[in-house]
Order: structure tokens, then C-alpha cells, then sequence
């Protein structure tokens, strides 16, 4: 014969709660992830515009510097 489970009205919910508490740290996890990823994107971004942003003043000055050297020399 098989045993039947114990029916005195006590539940142990105990793997339920475990599994709850596992899930909702997997998916914070997960979600810091995708925030860290976006962040670093973000930051590489910004650091691409800057660097554009003074490569352009480097090439601006040094062409000023040409235009003022010939201008001299003539």
C-alpha cells in the first residue's frame, strides 16, 4: 500500500518560499546586468563625443596656426 500524506492542515511552504526569494534575486541580477551594460555604452559614447569634440579643436587650432604662418611669410 502506498502512504498518503499527512492532512493535518499544516503546509510546508518552505521550497515555495526559497524558490520566490531565488527568482527574485536571478531577476535583480539580471536586471543589474543590463543596467551595467547600458552604462558602459552610455559612457563609451559620451567618451567618443569628447574625444571628437577635441580632436576637432586640435585640427581647428593647427589649421589656424597654418593660415597665420602664411599670412606672416607672404
Amino acid at each position: 500500500m502506498s502512504e498518503s500524506p499527512e492532512t493535518s492542515g499544516k503546509r510546508d511552504y518552505s521550497c515555495e518560499l526559497i524558490g520566490l526569494a531565488a527568482l527574485f534575486i536571478l531577476s535583480a541580477l539580471s536586471h543589474f546586468w543590463y543596467i551595467a551594460i547600458f552604462a558602459g555604452l552610455g559612457m563609451a559614447a559620451w567618451a567618443f563625443i569628447r574625444l571628437i569634440g577635441v580632436a576637432s579643436q586640435i585640427i581647428q587650432a593647427s589649421a589656424g596656426e597654418r593660415i597665420r604662418a602664411r599670412e606672416t611669410n607672404s
